[in-house]
């Protein structure tokens, strides 16, 4: 047993200091004995199949796989364009063979991976967004009728006041409408706005003609609008972060960040008149649309308001 023993390491020894040798010996062997060494190794792969699959998808492959990534990417990627209706056909086919499977697998992925997933998503989608309100800002990060630029206070306007008709025409991509205009080369009718420029355009074009129309609004609901905006603006009819005064781009703000819960308690449909009839609670304040974009942002608001009913955040 010793001497066994012994034998094994000189010529583990020897083999580690003559590797030339060795490799040479090697293809001369299977050279002049082929057939026997494939019938063998298949043999072996036949008797270890799963456990030789198994070291190979959760060894060989991710370690081989991290150290060339860059030369199999272009290996594939020439094989793909040399064989594009073939590598089409079979991915296809292969899909549809293993479809169950695949969805199974990527359904545990995201479940596994979910904040990753939403973490890189979440990049992408401001990437696509500061490069659209930039292209749709002449050039700038920054709105194209006052120069506000503080992408948080930022959104996309459609020129002509049919925003709903386009959404509807293309889709309600809600964030991802950035990466739409992007890959369909900027469509003419859009330009950056920041919040409070797009309210009171919306206003003059009477694309929205329900608020703060005054035309068409009772005048006892334009004087509560003023008399609350002026008490939550510390006696100014202004926004008490910026000092913005044009009451077309003033609002009542939830400071906690909790006004749609406040609406479903008190089930009003006038909030000046109500704060009026409940002597001007405390928790409110008025900002501009701007700033209370901004508010929104830096409570993480914003999130809050893209979560479905089970919890998940939709993207």
């Amino acid at each position: 047993m010793a001497k066994q023993k012994s034998r094994a390491e000189y010529n583990k020894k020897w083999r580690a200091e003559h590797p030339d040798k060795c490799k040479q010996y090697h293809k001369t062997y299977y050279d002049n004995n082929k057939e026997k060494c494939n019938a063998s190794s298949r043999l072996y792969r036949e008797e270890h199949k799963d456990e030789l699959n198994k070291n190979h998808r959760e060894v060989y492959w991710p370690e081989y796989y991290k150290n060339n990534k860059g030369k199999i990417y272009e290996y594939q990627k020439g094989y793909h364009e040399e064989h594009k209706e073939e590598s089409v056909e079979y991915q296809h086919q292969w899909y549809l063979d293993n479809r169950e499977e695949v969805l199974k697998r990527n359904k545990q992925h995201n479940i596994d991976k979910a904040d990753e997933i939403s973490k890189q998503k979440s990049n992408r989608n401001q990437g696509w967004r500061v490069e659209v309100l930039t292209h749709y800002g002449n050039g700038k990060l920054a709105c194209v009728k006052c120069g506000f630029s503080d992408i948080r206070g930022l959104s996309l306007d459609h020129i002509d006041g049919k925003g709903s008709i386009e959404r509807e025409r293309i889709g309600d991509r809600g964030v991802n409408l950035y990466g739409y205009l992007k890959n369909h080369g900027y469509p003419e009718w859009y330009q950056t706005l920041c919040m409070n420029c797009q309210n009171i355009k919306k206003i003059e074009n009477k694309e929205q003609p329900r608020v703060h129309d005054a035309p068409s609004l009772p005048v006892s609901y334009l004087i509560n609008r003023i008399t609350v905006l002026t008490h939550y603006g510390n006696e100014k009819c202004s926004c008490v972060k910026c000092g913005f005064s044009d009451i077309r781009a003033l609002s009542i703000d939830h400071i906690n960040g909790d006004g749609a819960n406040h609406r479903k308690e008190v089930r009003s449909s006038n909030l000046y008149r109500w704060l009026i009839q409940n002597n001007y609670p405390e928790g409110f304040q008025t900002l501009c649309m701007n700033c209370q974009s901004i508010k929104r942002y830096e409570n993480n608001e914003h999130n809050d308001k893209t979560k479905s009913k089970n919890g998940k955040t939709l993207n």
